[in-house]
């Protein structure tokens, strides 16, 4: 391709350029991506449903099986859904459920989620900013442990069940208990395991759910943190100008 621009056509051929894509950005660049977001609360509203409640999440389960969509015991709910909306779209199925996710954790409602993508800078700054602030699984296991060992019980057990015994090789003392609804309101322990891995992998949820109160406290306290320059900054100026007069 012959070279015919010169140097005094630079600023001018980038200029159009520039307004070129201003343009898109606002008509098919917005549309495209109103269009995306308006679907995204829909299937976002669909995952609120869901989630949650057994018998949707079968008959969601049997609708993947059913266009045989791949998933297995390890792929959430978000992901599940994406999968099916959007189809094979290779990471987007990951950035497409990390705002799922998100939005859920930070209670958004469904009717909100196209202003909060938005004010979140997009989709994939959802996701990097997730995962930018999401520690590794065995962070989360040693957060999970100390979360664990400071609150109150749910409930306790009255007698001692050798499979509810701590793992002998373990760090932590706890082992995992699995619990289905009883009449009256009850609950019985059908199950117990304390294998290390098992019980890691329950503690890193504990973790999870730990890290997401600290860094909501840490935004609060971020919060308060400004309020309370800025109202220094306001004091201190209207002291300058009172002192001034």
């Amino acid at each position: 391709m012959e070279n015919i621009l010169s140097s005094g056509q630079v600023a001018s051929t980038t200029a159009l350029l520039i307004n070129e894509r201003e343009t898109w950005e606002k008509t098919l660049y917005k549309k495209s991506n109103d269009a995306l977001y308006d679907l995204l609360a829909k299937a976002f509203h669909l995952f609120m449903q869901v989630k949650g409640t057994r018998p949707l999440i079968r008959a969601l389960n049997q609708q993947l099986d059913a266009l045989e969509i791949p998933y297995n015991s390890k792929t959430s709910l978000a992901a599940k859904i994406a999968r099916l909306i959007f189809g094979e779209c290779g990471n987007r199925v990951f950035a497409f459920a990390s705002v799922f996710n998100e939005a859920d954790r930070q209670n958004i409602e469904p009717t909100k989620l196209k202003n909060w993508i938005t004010s979140q800078n997009g989709i994939e700054n959802i996701r990097k900013s997730k995962g930018a602030t999401t520690p590794s699984a065995a962070k989360l296991a040693e957060q999970g442990a100390e979360f664990c060992s400071s609150i109150d019980a749910l409930f306790a057990i009255d007698e001692r069940h050798q499979d509810l015994e701590p793992h002998p090789e373990a760090e932590n003392e706890f082992a995992v208990a699995l619990v289905r609804p009883a009449s009256g309101g009850t609950f019985e322990v059908v199950f117990g395991c304390n294998k290390k891995s098992v019980v890691n992998t329950v503690l890193s949820e504990a973790g999870r759910l730990y890290s997401a109160e600290q860094n909501s406290q840490k935004i609060l306290d971020d919060v308060k943190q400004t309020l309370h320059d800025v109202h220094d900054a306001v004091h201190d100026a209207n002291s300058d100008t009172q002192g001034a007069d």
